[in-house]
């Protein structure tokens, strides 16, 4: 699945690219806002739902009850569909009072109406991915989400050159979402559910076992995932769309980052819900050091070359939004302390109201915290309330995870992050920036690799051994896990001449 992620995340990459570079930053920005409320819509929908049907088809099979957890599958797929279709109702009627009184500006009237679409189909596509999770079909679950992100790309694409503009690019992103949403629920309806009971059966049981379950999460989930859409409304309210369009696009960059954790975490939830709690321990530990190993360089590396990163993927005209990916890289720090295993640790082990209260309270930083800090500086305040966030987000969650007997690994998280640091420095030092944006960023690429291998090597922020498990993790990438064994077999070399 991490393969199938990774190759989601490439395709969700390049769209993003297409669509700025065609539209330009101004016109960016509108697509930017215009998808804003449907896909919050969306997520109060699906949130605590799927992580319901992901944990207990997963907690059942584990158990050897097959049939209830077919029967919670179908019922919670159903669920998902018919609470979509109530909010896409919702959206489509309330999209002119939206683009009037919350965004003011009349014109992403049509194309929230259009995003109407983007709610059905992204809550028939994650009803899909949640189901194949839960039974563990990773494999498929990954294809899907690559599936559609190809999909997207060239119906996006086509309509961008057709010249249908914003409109087609909603369009496109939608019917991709609702295509291949509906022929995964199909495929494993026949595949996995053949025999289940009616679909009427222990219904409205099993709905509220769902939602006793995933209303408590749904709400942390939601006021965590609102967070950031509320800081682009906030610098919406007091900056040009161009503004928007030129934060939107750093944002997406580290979206690389947290495309990276997610699939992490979409194995990690059925993985904890199946093991004991002194096994959940020690997965948690190692996962930990696992996921920070891998992004907390991700992250300070974006932030040592924002501006070789922007103009090689955006062009010139986005090279001027450094700052805001400085920051915004910056907030993914605490992933080097477990931000994003906490979550679905907790979620996993049976404490969803643990999750919810971390991500409530780190939710609550940036809604008090955006506007105190705006009025200081317009864009870059809510900017530093997403970092605060992330900090307590982690404390939060440390400290619930740490009644549950886990916890981190100190020397090892705090061996990649100096190793992290060290690199980003030699990196931000070279004098690279003289030379064209597309060679610059690979000399600083190459530059911050092997500083940080061998640093982290020499600081034993992994042991050879959790290389050779990482190593073995990864081979689920297939071909392209050769593109990593020179990169582990150099660590193992010098942790090796060291040890």
């Amino acid at each position: 699945m991490i393969l199938a992620n990774l190759t989601s995340a490439v395709f969700a990459g390049v769209v993003s690219i297409v669509i700025a570079r065609t539209l330009g930053p101004g016109l960016y920005g509108v697509y930017t806002l215009s998808l804003i409320i449907p896909t919050i819509l969306q997520f109060i929908v699906a949130s605590g739902v799927t992580s319901a049907i992901t944990r207990y088809a997963a907690y059942y099979l584990s158990i050897g009850d097959s049939e209830s957890a077919k029967r919670i599958t179908l019922h919670g797929i159903i669920l998902l569909l018919l609470l979509s279709a109530l909010i896409a109702l919702v959206n489509l009627v309330l999209s002119g009072p939206v683009a009037v009184f919350l965004f003011h500006r009349q014109e992403l009237t049509l194309y929230i109406e259009v995003a109407s679409l983007l709610i059905l189909g992204q809550t028939v596509l994650q009803a899909a991915v949640a189901a194949y999770t839960g039974w563990s079909l990773f494999t498929h679950a990954g294809a899907l989400l690559a599936l559609q992100s190809a999909l997207r790309l060239l119906l996006v694409a086509g309509l961008l050159v057709a010249g249908f503009g914003i409109t087609g690019a909603v369009l496109g992103l939608s019917s991709s979402l609702l295509i291949v949403g509906v022929a995964g629920i199909a495929l494993f309806s026949f595949v996995m559910l053949r025999g289940t009971g009616p679909a009427t059966a222990n219904f409205l049981a099993d709905s509220r076992l769902i939602l006793s379950f995933g209303g408590p999460l749904a709400v942390g989930n939601t006021l965590s995932f609102i967070a950031p859409q509320y800081v682009v409304v906030l610098i919406a309210a007091v900056a040009s769309n161009q503004v928007v369009g030129y934060y939107e696009a750093a944002a997406n960059l580290t979206a690389l980052i947290t495309l990276t954790l997610s699939s992490f975490s979409s194995t990690l939830l059925p993985a904890f819900s199946s093991l004991k709690s002194r096994q959940a321990s020690v997965a948690f530990a190692r996962t930990v050091r696992y996921t920070a190993f891998l992004t907390t360089p991700l992250a300070l590396f974006m932030a040592a070359v924002p501006g070789a990163l922007l103009s090689t993927v955006y062009g010139a005209a986005f090279s001027v939004t450094g700052d805001y990916l400085v920051l915004l890289s910056a907030s993914f720090l605490p992933v080097c302390i477990g931000m994003a295993v906490l979550p679905p640790f907790l979620t996993g082990a049976g404490h969803p109201n643990s999750a919810a209260v971390a991500n409530t309270a780190a939710a609550l930083v940036v809604f008090v915290g955006a506007p105190v800090l705006a009025v200081r500086s317009l864009v870059f305040g809510p900017i530093y309330s997403l970092i605060l966030s992330n900090i307590v987000l982690t404390v939060v969650g440390l400290a619930l995870a740490n009644r549950l007997s886990a916890r981190v690994d100190a020397k090892s998280c705090l061996s990649v992050l100096v190793s992290s640091l060290l690199s980003f420095a030699g990196t931000a030092l070279l004098p690279f920036n003289r030379l064209d944006a597309p060679v610059a960023l690979l000399l600083d690429a190459g530059v911050f690799l092997m500083l940080y291998l061998t640093l982290a090597a020499l600081l034993r922020a992994l042991e050879v051994e959790d290389i050779d498990r990482l190593g073995a993790a990864l081979g689920d990438l297939g071909g392209l896990s050769a593109l990593f064994r020179p990169f582990l077999a150099y660590f193992k070399l010098v942790a090796g001449l060291f040890r």
